[in-house]
Formats: C-alpha cells, sequence, structure tokens
C-alpha cells in the first residue's frame, strides 16, 4: 500500500511491521544503504492483461507508456544487467527495449 493522499496531504507517516530478523533488512532500506529492485518482471503479463482489463492500456504505445511509469522502468534504466540485459546498454536505448518488452508480453497474452 501507500501512506497518505497525495491529493489531500503534504506529508504522511508510514509504519513498517515485521519480524524481528527482518529488522535490519529494513533499515538498511530505509537508510539507503540497500536498493530495492523491482519484481515487475516476473508477473508482467498479468499485470499487463489487468491494465487492459481496466483500460490503462488498449495499444502498444499505451503499453510502452505504461510501463515506462513503473519502478521497474527506473530500476532498467540504472541497472540492466539485474533484469538480464547487458549492463552497457546506452539510455538512448531504452525506448527500442521498452518495445521489445512490451511486444513479448503481449506476444504471449494472444
Amino acid at each position: 500500500g501507500r501512506a497518505g493522499r497525495p491529493q489531500f496531504d503534504n506529508e504522511a507517516c508510514a509504519v513498517i511491521m515485521t519480524e524481528n530478523k527482518n529488522r535490519l533488512k529494513y533499515e538498511q532500506i530505509l537508510s539507503g544503504n540497500h536498493l530495492i529492485e523491482s519484481n515487475l518482471q516476473d508477473h508482467m503479463i498479468e499485470h499487463i492483461n489487468a491494465e487492459i482489463v481496466l483500460g490503462t492500456i488498449n495499444n502498444m504505445k499505451s503499453t510502452n507508456y505504461w510501463l515506462k511509469s513503473t519502478y521497474f522502468y527506473t530500476r532498467l534504466q540504472r541497472n540492466p544487467s539485474h533484469y538480464g540485459f547487458h549492463s552497457d546498454i546506452p539510455i538512448q536505448s531504452m525506448p527500442n527495449l521498452i518495445e521489445e518488452i512490451s511486444m513479448s508480453n503481449i506476444n504471449e497474452l494472444s
């Protein structure tokens, strides 16, 4: 979930409740010492299908637009090797890569 209501509030408070064994992990995340990578690629087809049902996605252009709005896209630009791509992909090639990812997932749905 998310904390706060951006359209109404200027600030928010989030409470993380976890088992003691996970405490260090979350403290590192909060301090900025631990990077969080996206897991969207593991279930992207399901998410794209849900966005199609919602009407957010209705063609390849809207698929690319949606994908560029995700945390997956943000992390893909910074750490492509984590997602199975070469780490030296130029930033100018990202739109082509997003189109390939979108097309691959749409094809799997059909």
